[in-house]
């Protein structure tokens, strides 16, 4: 897995892998459970978060020990740049302040020490690594007697559900109808009046019909659409290098996604992934291992992986 496009995603200030929809960190089951597992911890112990993003785990752990009167160690490492500032409240700021952040360090290499942590967590994170290398690894800076959190990408999810669609939109308008290449085509030859550029505006606008007819009513389809469109408007106001600048800004944009989306599906945790891993984790060494999905308001959002030392 390439770590630019999770680089480009977090250098945007987003707490989570959310954006702009969880500006202000996780809520409801998902927070209250990390407020549960963050509550057993005592003075001065060691939290270490795996593939923390911009930090959303973190932050909630420091919330609620401040709560409760206490602080810990907390540190929080990922294989792409943890970005420094967000576009969150004061609070994320302050707490992540006390955040100890490590950026471009991989799950497979974790830089502590043996028998270093209290407790270990990841959400949405961990699975995108090799379970081989990564595992032994928490094993290995975890204490004795202590525990690992996981809440994985679960293949049962209606966020995957929700990849898959998203995945096959970014594919037919990125890759098979090639709309962004249409619209700088389209712009390059706008100032011909020759027949081209009736053919090009032609091809274009039967290529964004198209996706329309495939895709009625999905919320990125009508997205693209609508970026794609409010763009070619500034024809009217900005050169036509800016303009074709700007639609190749917006295509990279939706390209990261792509990737992220397909990263994600690829993460994501079935039945035999997790007995793999449960496996894995039995071998290592660890003495406890469970799985169990992870709902919210009745949904299945992911599967969360608990192993103890």
């Amino acid at each position: 897995m390439s770590e630019a496009h999770w680089t480009e995603f977090w250098r945007q200030g987003f707490i989570t892998t959310f954006g702009a929809s969880l500006q202000n960190n996780y809520t409801g089951n998902l927070k209250s459970f990390w407020e549960q597992k963050f509550s057993a911890v005592n003075q001065d112990e060691y939290i270490l978060d795996l593939a923390t993003g911009n930090g959303a785990i973190p932050c909630i752990a420091h919330e609620t020990l401040k709560k409760l009167n206490r602080s810990a160690n907390i540190f929080g490492i990922d294989s792409a740049k943890i970005n420094p500032t967000l576009n969150s409240t004061q609070g994320i700021e302050k707490a992540r302040e006390d955040v100890t952040f490590l950026s471009n360090t991989p799950c497979e290499e974790l830089p502590f020490s043996e028998n270093e942590f209290h407790l270990i967590s990841s959400q949405y994170g961990i699975e995108y690594s090799n379970w081989e290398k990564s595992l032994p690894e928490v094993f290995r800076v975890l204490k004795t007697g202590s525990t690992a959190h996981f809440v994985c990408h679960s293949s049962n999810s209606s966020l995957i559900k929700s990849t898959k669609d998203e995945i096959d939109i970014y594919a037919i308008a990125l890759q098979e109808l090639n709309i962004f290449e249409l619209a700088i085509h389209f712009i390059r030859t706008r100032s011909n009046a020759e027949k081209s550029n009736v053919t090009v505006a032609k091809s274009l606008n039967d290529a964004v019909n198209r996706l329309r007819k495939m895709f009625p009513g999905q919320q990125l389809c009508q997205l693209i659409v609508s970026d794609l469109s409010n763009t070619l408007k500034l024809l009217g106001s900005k050169t036509t290098q800016e303009v074709e600048d700007l639609l190749a800004q917006r295509k990279s944009v939706y390209l990261s996604a792509f990737k992220r989306q397909k990263d994600m599906l690829n993460a994501s945790l079935d039945d035999n992934k997790t007995a793999t891993i449960l496996n894995l984790a039995t071998e290592i060494g660890f003495t406890h291992s469970v799985a169990t999905e992870f709902k919210h308001s009745g949904s299945t959002i992911g599967v969360y992986i608990s192993l103890t030392k």
